[in-house]
């Protein structure tokens, strides 16, 4: 399965903990995903929605998190430490995250449902 926005797996087990994207819904046609979060059958940070897809290293689950409203869909990058149970998202929204890839100390991912323009961000922000 080719993964992206809109088409994701939304359960994983990593760590020995569960994680779920559930009750998901398009953003917009042809949009991203975003639903609630779910680490270890808990429900994590009700009012936020998250989405796909989910992006692991470590100790670290890296996903998109929904910051706009439907007529002007924003996401930034968020990160959950699964060891210190702690969350944080970054400070620039993108119209679309697709994470491809970690490298050092930087998240690599598109802002566009084609995979047209790829671009970073140093994760200095991550807990």
């Amino acid at each position: 399965m080719v993964q992206n926005p809109a088409e994701f797996i939304d359960n994983y087990l990593h760590m020995n903990t569960s994680i779920e994207l559930r009750s998901l819904e398009k953003v917009y046609d042809h949009g991203p995903l975003i639903g609630d979060l779910f680490i270890g059958g808990k429900h994590m940070f009700p009012r936020i929605q998250f989405g796909g897809p989910v992006f692991f290293d470590k100790e670290y689950i890296f996903f998109t998190v929904f910051t706009g409203s439907e007529s002007e869909p924003k996401f930034k990058v968020g990160a959950f430490n699964l060891s210190e149970m702690q969350y944080s998202t970054s400070n620039d929204e993108f119209p679309v995250i697709d994470i491809l890839k970690k490298e050092a100390n930087r998240i690599f991912f598109y802002t566009d449902m084609e995979k047209q323009k790829l671009t970073h961000i140093d994760l200095f922000w991550v807990l």
